[in-house]
C-alpha cells in the first residue's frame, strides 16, 4: 500500500483496518497472523491493508 492508496481507504465509507509494519519490527511480525486471519474472517465486512512505514515519507 503506498500513500495514495492508503488515502484511498481511510476515505472509504467501510470500516479500514491496517496494519503499519516494518521489516525490522519484532511486535509487526507478532501480529501478522493475527491481522491475516482477521482478514480471512471478516472478508466482505472492511478493508485489511497493510502499510509499510519504511520507504514512504
Amino acid at each position: 500500500m503506498n500513500r495514495e492508496e492508503f488515502q484511498k481507504a481511510i476515505s472509504a465509507d467501510t470500516l479500514t483496518a491496517v496494519d503499519f509494519w516494518a521489516a525490522w519490527c519484532g511486535p509487526c511480525r507478532t501480529i501478522q497472523p493475527i491481522f491475516k486471519n482477521l482478514s480471512e474472517k471478516f472478508l466482505g465486512e472492511g478493508n485489511f491493508s497493510k502499510y509499510r512505514c519504511r520507504g514512504e515519507p
